[in-house]
């Protein structure tokens, strides 16, 4: 959440250093040609070029960036909802010996039903045959290592393409409107030497197009990489949860998970080990 909306505050700084750059050359221009011979018109255009701008567009601004970290917040608690889920569900199974009711676990589901398969036939003392053949059946799927739930990400990269444009659109117009109105003002106030003098701002104007659709670029390819290694983040954490439920779904009850404390979902580490000391008593 922080990374997004630091990203999206530091366009719109971007923004207005190029719309700053853009003015000074503007008015530079005009007085190294002699083309404003009072000392005042700087000022003056420079206190009259934001008045083009409609006041919506700093809405729309402050909305994008708004809408950044709330989108940024929904994913990833969606994200680290799968491991709380989890942590919920072994202390149901814990409170009754019934294998729980699994809710949207996302890429937690299918290996969190096979466990609790093998748990269950544990606690109720069936035979050997019967849980080894549960154990080879939950092992065959599953994951030998840490994979991204695409579903999600694709979902994430949607909506954050989308908050992009929406959010770089609104810098661009931003930009083009003060361009147009520094070309207004220099119309107004500058005397032109040259009959192509204007030709300088048109240039100056698409070079700095350029760099605007730079920043647009840049914006949007961040909010997608963000989401990605957050992605990449979890699904680590998910891997190496699965990885300890499995050595104890095997048999050895003194395994626990284990997590590195900067990973997102540790805070629920200590609650789901605590689950399995809890069965492993049971058991």
């Amino acid at each position: 959440v922080a990374t997004l909306t630091a990203w999206s505050m530091l366009s719109i700084l971007v923004l207005f250093f190029l719309v700053t750059i853009v003015a000074k050359m503007s008015f530079s221009f005009f007085e190294a040609n002699g083309m404003m011979k009072e000392k005042f018109m700087r000022d003056a255009m420079a206190d009259q070029l934001f008045l083009a701008v409609d006041p919506v567009f700093f809405l729309f601004l402050l909305a994008g960036i708004l809408a950044v970290a709330v989108v940024a917040y929904l994913f990833a608690h969606s994200q680290v909802g799968y491991v709380r889920r989890l942590n919920e569900a072994l202390h149901s199974f814990v409170d009754n010996w019934n294998p729980p009711k699994l809710e949207s676990l996302g890429p937690l589901a299918m290996h969190a039903s096979d466990f609790f398969e093998v748990v269950s036939l544990r606690v109720k003392k069936e035979s050997n045959e019967k849980i080894e053949a549960a154990v080879q059946k939950a092992l065959r799927n599953w994951p030998s290592s840490p994979s991204i739930h695409m579903q999600d990400i694709v979902q994430f990269v949607i909506v954050a393409i989308l908050l992009a444009i929406f959010f770089s659109g609104c810098c661009a117009v931003f930009f083009y409107q003060i361009a147009d109105r520094i070309v207004e003002l220099g119309s107004q106030v500058a005397r032109y030497t040259s009959p192509k003098a204007p030709m300088f701002l048109q240039e100056q104007y698409e070079l700095v197009s350029m760099l605007i659709w730079v920043v647009i670029i840049v914006t949007s390819i961040t909010f997608i990489s963000t989401g990605y290694k957050l992605g990449r983040l979890l699904s680590e954490s998910n891997y190496a949860i699965l990885r300890d439920m499995k050595r104890f779904m095997q048999g050895d009850k003194e395994q626990r998970i284990f997590l590195r404390s900067s990973d997102p979902v540790s805070e629920y580490v200590p609650q789901m080990n605590d689950a399995l000391e809890r069965i492993a008593r049971k058991l």
